[in-house]
């Protein structure tokens, strides 16, 4: 009897210290939505002194059935050298049966920003497009066996210079569509139409 309890005791006291260590050991929880638009005003809190004006897609958007949210962006200082803000915006894929997610990267320069890293873009298709009120140039890029691995567009608003990407995201299944919607031009045009200055 004794010793049946001394070896419950133990037993107890093992299973504490297991649920402890789990407990230590569990991953963080994915930061809110919240803090993570929390981020990006405080990058955007100094466009103004950096010389732009932010532009972005609100907090969420739809295209080809999925949610895409955002903006998503670091909350360190410099990340666009020379003024301005880098956001993504992403939808998960579980809604199509599939893991991983896909996103839209946005990139607001500010003319200083843009003098450093323009000519980037090396496009195998571009033409000139009405995006937002504004001229502006959409480039297809080629990649691997894919006719187009990703689109991007390059539009300005006085002095400021947005630039957008939508990757391919790869097939589903073999042989199947691009899991992001927005490799498709008239996807990613409509959902670009949105572009408005922070905070409408």
């Amino acid at each position: 009897m004794y010793d049946a309890r001394v070896r419950g005791d133990r037993l107890r006291g093992d299973v504490c210290r297991a649920r402890r260590l789990l407990k230590w050991r569990r991953a963080p929880e994915p930061p809110s939505r919240e803090s993570v638009f929390n981020n990006f005003k405080t990058v955007v809190a100094s466009a103004d002194r950096d010389g732009y004006t932010p532009y972005w897609l609100g907090r969420e958007f739809t295209a080809g059935g999925l949610v895409f949210q955002g903006p998503v962006t670091s909350d360190l200082p410099g990340q666009v050298a020379g003024g301005g803000v880098r956001m993504e915006y992403n939808a998960d894929l579980a809604l199509r049966g599939s893991s991983g997610a896909v996103g839209l990267e946005v990139v607001v320069y500010s003319p200083a920003a843009w003098e450093k890293d323009r000519g980037r873009v090396d496009a195998s298709a571009t033409k000139f497009v009405r995006v937002a009120g504004q001229d502006a140039k959409l480039s297809a890029i080629a990649g691997g066996t894919r006719p187009v691995e990703e689109l991007v567009l390059q539009l300005k608003f006085g002095d400021t210079t947005v630039i957008a990407i939508a990757g391919a995201g790869g097939p589903l299944v073999p042989g199947g569509p691009d899991a992001n919607p927005l490799i498709d031009e008239a996807t990613f045009l409509a959902v670009m139409q949105n572009l408005r200055p922070y905070p409408q």
